[in-house]
């Protein structure tokens, strides 16, 4: 636990039971504050009220009593003016008393049994005391005194005594306020008495355990590490201290090995800083041939960074030709395609003239047979024209002109033909031609598809190679720029180098300063 925590808990622990104290103290005097303010604002003035009552019930008899002997007129007015402000005063005090009561959470059974006892006082008086001034202001002294005597005096005695009960009443409560008060007062002395005993022995014993703590940690006294520390500020690391019977987590056994690991540092330091100093030297040699290789590097980078350039235009020129190639194969395709188209339909057209030259064959054939017919049927009508002599011969006429035109058009319609079957047949090689031409076209188209293929291929590539060309520029570019930035570095680890073995020659001045154990080392 820190030191800081420690003192902290300890002054916190006294000053909290003090703060206690004086919070029981306050609360103690609150409460017997409390307690005279209930005797003097409460009972004080109940009990005030109970008197108040009481005059005022003896007056009244009193003032009855000066009636029933008064013979004056005047006189018997005054008394009973005095009868009639008693009378109000007893009311006023009464109502006062009752709202108290009812306002009141600590109004007793006795009390409010008493209050209600005086009402029934007054109620029993009332009619006696009105009768009485009745028969005095008659001028019947006699009985009027009998009336007082007789009738009102039991209940006037009982009236009082009901009045000095409610005054006993708020006199035991204003004692039973005041042994509570002595009795708060007496019990917050105690209390406090203890709990300041408790503050004390508990500071005493804070202050013993913070004291013990505080010697542990240090190790010894304040003066003694002040010492060691003050040696070790001045570079004395020889002096040791003897570690013996102190806490090994006490500040002095703290101070005496950070003594020992200064020593053992500083030996270190002094020694390296030799080996630094020649290993300065060494990397400044190393940095200068360094530098003349990166310079010739970056001659060479320079070189190479022009060949790339070139390489790079001629590539670029030769992606551009591609592209052109690939265009004009594109263009190409197309149009061996729309070729292919046209012959298709070419030859779909021979195939309709064939199937027409066909058709057309038929139809000769027909013709053929119907010559054939239409000449036997004349040869038929010859002979017939024959046989019937004379009368047929104009017939036979008819006939043999009939036979002639059948004869004739089956010459025609077999030359006919003979085209017909030329035609076909040279319908039918121009179509095996024209169907060879389709293929041909298609293997073309295909062939120029491929070639479009390769060139897209070679343009593709092309580009890649171009790109790749350009990255390696760029990459050759990053390498000279990266090179050149070397060199400056290697200028500047020259610089640094000899830097630092200045530095380590400072380091060793530095370090003189400390005395040291060798024998530590």
């Amino acid at each position: 636990m820190k030191v800081v925590t420690k003192l902290g808990l300890g002054f916190g622990i006294v000053l909290s039971m003090l703060f206690a104290v004086l919070a029981f103290g306050l609360v103690s005097m609150s409460q017997i504050q409390a307690r005279f303010d209930e005797v003097v604002e409460v009972n004080n003035a109940e009990a005030k009220l109970a008197h108040a009552l009481s005059l005022s019930v003896s007056d009244r008899m009193i003032a009855l009593r000066n009636i029933a002997l008064l013979t004056d007129t005047a006189a018997v007015e005054t008394e009973k003016a005095r009868i009639r402000t008693q009378a109000q005063g007893y009311a006023q005090a009464y109502d006062a008393l009752g709202t108290r009561f009812k306002e009141s959470d600590h109004t007793s059974a006795s009390e409010r049994a008493v209050f209600d006892k005086l009402r029934a006082n007054e109620a029993a008086a009332a009619p006696i005391i009105e009768k009485a001034i009745s028969l005095a202001e008659a001028r019947e002294q006699q009985a009027a005194i009998r009336v007082l005597i007789d009738e009102l005096r039991p209940v006037q005695r009982d009236w009082m005594s009901t009045t000095k009960d409610m005054i006993a009443l708020q006199d035991e409560q204003n004692d039973v306020a005041n042994r509570d008060a002595d009795a708060a007062y007496a019990r917050a002395k105690a209390i406090m008495l203890a709990l300041g005993a408790a503050a004390v022995l508990t500071g005493i014993v804070a202050a013993l355990v913070i004291t013990r703590g505080l010697t542990r940690a240090l190790g010894g006294e304040p003066g003694e590490a002040m010492a060691l520390a003050a040696r070790i500020a001045q570079g004395n690391l020889r002096d040791a201290i003897s570690v013996e019977g102190r806490s090994p987590d006490s500040l002095m056994v703290s101070l005496e090995t950070m003594r020992a690991r200064l020593n053992t540092i500083v030996l270190g330091i002094q020694s390296s800083s030799v080996a630094i100093a020649e290993a300065a030297s060494e990397i400044a040699q190393g940095t200068v041939d360094l530098s003349k290789r990166t310079e010739s590097q970056a001659a060479s980078l320079e070189e190479t960074a022009a060949s790339m350039e070139e390489f790079a235009s001629a590539v670029a020129k030769n992606a551009d030709n591609a592209a052109e190639g690939t265009h004009a194969a594109t263009k190409a395709c197309g149009d061996a395609t729309q070729g292919g188209d046209t012959v298709n339909d070419v030859v779909a057209t021979m195939r309709s003239i064939a199937q027409a030259s066909s058709h057309m064959a038929d139809i000769i054939g027909v013709i053929e047979g119907i010559a054939f017919q239409t000449n036997i049927l004349a040869l038929n009508a010859a002979v017939e024209a024959a046989r019937a002599g004379d009368q047929g011969r104009g017939f036979a006429v008819v006939a043999g002109e009939v036979r002639a035109l059948a004869q004739r058009s089956a010459v025609a319609a077999k030359e006919i033909k003979t085209l017909i079957d030329d035609s076909n047949a040279r319908v039918s090689n121009g179509s095996a031609l024209v169907e060879h031409a389709g293929g041909t076209i298609e293997g073309l188209v295909a062939s120029v598809n491929r070639v479009t293929a390769i060139m897209s291929e070679v343009s593709a590539a092309s580009g890649e190679q171009r790109m790749g060309i350009d990255q390696v520029n760029v990459a050759v570019a990053q390498m000279d720029e990266v090179t050149q930035q070397n060199a400056a570095l290697v200028e500047q680890a020259s610089a640094a180098a000899q830097s630092l073995a200045e530095q380590a020659e400072t380091l060793r001045q530095a370090v003189a300063v400390f005395q040291v154990e060798r024998a530590a080392a």
